[in-house]
């Protein structure tokens, strides 16, 4: 299974709750094993494997 996760915060930017339920819910999927989860965020480039960071939302059109 594959699960991608749209987001605005992402480890290291986070500045709210959101921010930090993201990460929770990537960290507990990938840990399942079986789910390939990928993280489409804003921001600086994330050296993180399966995260891609986007400079703005054009990027991603």
């Amino acid at each position: 299974m594959r699960v991608d996760i749209l987001s605005k915060e992402y480890p290291p930017a986070i500045y709210g709750g959101a921010g930090v339920h993201v990460a929770e819910l990537v960290r507990a999927l990938r840990a399942r094993g079986d789910i390939d989860v990928q993280v489409r965020c804003f921001g600086a480039p994330r050296d993180e494997a399966g995260t891609t960071a986007y400079a703005d939302l054009a990027e991603l059109a």
